[in-house]
């Protein structure tokens, strides 16, 4: 399986991973010509090489050519991404970024996101580094895309907001729920496109104990020059070596204990949470102390999801506290589908399996409706399926 892996050596910022990625991964002129499609004017890229701690690194730069850039809403980005001719997943993963963008930035000031004014966010050279950056993912296509912790620094930076904390407020809601790690550098390490891009695009760290080989790799550099950490991103193109077709990941794990709430509401929290993208619910009895009973919640998250469904086991439990633990798993690639059969149309899970044969299960709501519909057991509905879905 190949990989992409955003080591963040100095920080993370839009012109340090476009300068990573266009260091010997992606053609620089592949993504100049697919920029012309932005339909954008006044900017041209520029490439040199530049040293950080005595390491050579590629630095990418937009160069604005316009004397006074207009400053940009979302709508009007937006506006600008939908009338391109770039690709439709270009399209599609900027659009989505700017618009995290701009909810955090709205979240931060306390306005609308279609009122926000988004300054630097805004610029042409943001919002090169944004869909240039999309292009360049795009050309290399690989599988799987992880990152090491961001690193956040202290102190303040001035900004067209006036002076600014570090992490800045919208850099900071954006990495919710990613790892990160405070450094001694005072300064600026992760912008806000630089932390929409990793969070949005990275599936977390690189999962321990995996073998893998790496075939090459890109150093981009950022403007200013760290006495503490050499200030550049690498990023490693490779492909893990996996003896099966299971996919190593690493997810959080939320847990909570409860032992003073309804037992019949258990059912109802466990849909709310898988509706709103928890990988997976489990309930288990336990005895609490002082004897009561009690059961565990535990839920499975995507690393970008654990804050959203924290707030909803507060919102729907009583616990008071929960816990979080760093997980690896592995799973076996699996598609959902729609098939026919004679009792109805049935929603499937198409499971690969190490041997590389493939395993077709109904899902239970589907089999559940058959069931009640033609007035038969759910076993027996589930075992017609099986077997029809698995002849060889």
């Amino acid at each position: 399986m190949d990989f992409l892996y955003f080591d963040c050596v100095g920080g993370a910022a839009g012109d340090m991973i476009l300068g990573a990625l266009t260091d010997g991964l992606v053609p620089l002129d592949h993504v100049r010509q697919e920029l012309h499609r932005l339909k954008l004017a006044g900017f041209h890229l520029e490439s040199k090489r530049v040293f950080r701690h005595h390491i050579d690194s590629h630095k990418v730069t937009v160069r604005v050519t316009e004397k006074e850039p207009p400053h940009r809403h979302l709508k009007d980005i937006l506006t600008l991404i939908d009338n391109s001719d770039l690709s439709v997943f270009v399209k599609r993963e900027s659009r989505a970024l700017f618009t995290r963008l701009g909810e955090q930035e709205a979240r931060a000031h306390r306005m609308e996101p279609e009122k926000v004014h988004f300054h630097e966010v805004g610029a042409i050279d943001s919002i090169v580094d944004i869909v240039g950056t999309c292009i360049a993912l795009e050309y290399l296509n690989v599988s799987r895309i992880y990152a090491s912790p961001l690193p956040v620094g202290s102190g303040v930076f001035r900004a067209a907001h006036g002076v600014l904390p570090t992490p800045a407020p919208a850099s900071l809601r954006l990495m919710h729920g990613f790892p990160l790690k405070r450094t001694s550098v005072h300064a600026e390490q992760v912008t806000p496109t630089g932390a929409a891009l990793i969070t949005h695009f990275a599936d977390g760290p690189l999962p321990d104990g995996l073998e893998f080989i790496v075939h090459n790799h890109g150093l981009g550099a950022g403007d200013k020059d760290f006495a503490e950490v050499p200030n550049f991103m690498r990023v490693w193109r490779g492909t893990i070596r996996e003896a099966d077709h299971a996919v190593t990941e690493t997810v959080q794990e939320i847990t909570c204990d409860v032992d003073d709430m309804n037992p019949e509401h258990v059912p109802f929290i466990a849909d709310v949470l898988l509706k709103h993208g928890a990988l997976d619910v489990s309930i288990t009895q336990q005895i609490m102390k002082q004897g009561r009973p009690g059961f565990r919640l535990t839920v499975l998250s995507a690393p970008d999801k654990r804050v959203a469904l924290s707030e909803l086991l507060f919102k729907h439990t009583t616990t008071i506290g929960l816990r979080y633990h760093t997980v690896t798993r592995r799973v076996l690639p699996r598609e959902t589908d729609i098939r026919n059969s004679p009792w109805g149309d049935v929603a499937i899970k198409k499971i690969h399996q190490p041997d590389g044969s493939v395993r077709i299960e109904p899902e239970y709501r589907s089999c559940q409706a058959l069931a009640e519909k033609h007035n038969i057991s759910i076993r027996d509905i589930q075992s017609m399926l099986r077997a029809l879905f698995n002849q060889t």
